[in-house]
């Protein structure tokens, strides 16, 4: 398996407020939200060269802090998840929304004030 970590440029959104400047995964300075307030981090990228038919191409996401999470690609939703208690990355399969260039975006969201943030690794896994 081939891994391609998604570290800069992102960008991260905290609530209503406009996006910082590029920055970081895993982040090193998470955003302390107050409850309810969702974390929005995202990220271009484009199609990995020399994907087959055969190929099934993963985003692992390293246990995120924050109590919700949901994952969108190109616009469409991948992936929502509540209450992630998680000691393993989360892996989830991005081959059928996979176009030549795509937008990335997770948005994290905690229940109570607290830190909230990708604070682990994101990368694409490539498997043949």
């Amino acid at each position: 398996m081939h891994r391609i970590r998604l570290r800069r440029p992102w960008t991260r959104t905290v609530g209503d407020q406009p996006p910082t400047e590029k920055i970081d995964v895993p982040d090193a300075d998470p955003a302390t939200v107050q409850a309810g307030t969702s974390v929005c981090y995202r990220r271009a990228f484009n199609r990995p060269t020399g994907l087959t038919p055969d190929t099934t191409l993963w985003l692992s996401i390293g246990i995120p802090t924050g109590d919700s999470l949901r994952v969108s690609l190109n616009g469409h939703t991948i992936q929502a998840l509540t209450a992630i208690q998680t000691a393993q990355p989360i892996q989830l399969d991005l081959t059928a929304k996979l176009l030549g260039s795509n937008e990335l975006v997770i948005e994290l969201e905690s229940e109570q004030a607290a830190l909230c943030g990708l604070t682990a690794d994101v990368a694409l896994l490539i498997e043949d």
